[in-house]
């Protein structure tokens, strides 16, 4: 069952934070929100959160996409790198 964007903003804050997470994620790797599945976040000070999620690649019957979840995960590795 896909949650709607109406469905998120109506759970409160923690959702709305999740919803946008979802799609700022998504749209800095070219992926679908749905393809990114929020596991938790934890509080870690005023203004400071950690927050726990894995990549969902389409699944077909057979097979699941592992190399797309670790192709992301390399993406998303190269986009917070401190080059500093």
């Amino acid at each position: 069952m896909k949650r709607t964007q109406s469905l998120e903003m109506s759970l409160g804050d923690y959702c709305e934070f999740e919803m946008y997470f979802r799609q700022d994620l998504a749209t800095a790797l070219f992926v679908e929100a749905e393809n990114i599945d929020v596991l938790f976040v934890k509080s870690m000070g005023e203004d400071a959160v950690i927050v726990s999620f894995r990549f969902v690649p389409a699944v077909s019957i057979r097979t699941y996409n592992t190399k797309w979840a670790t192709e992301k995960a390399n993406d998303l590795s190269l986009l917070v790198r401190d080059t500093s």
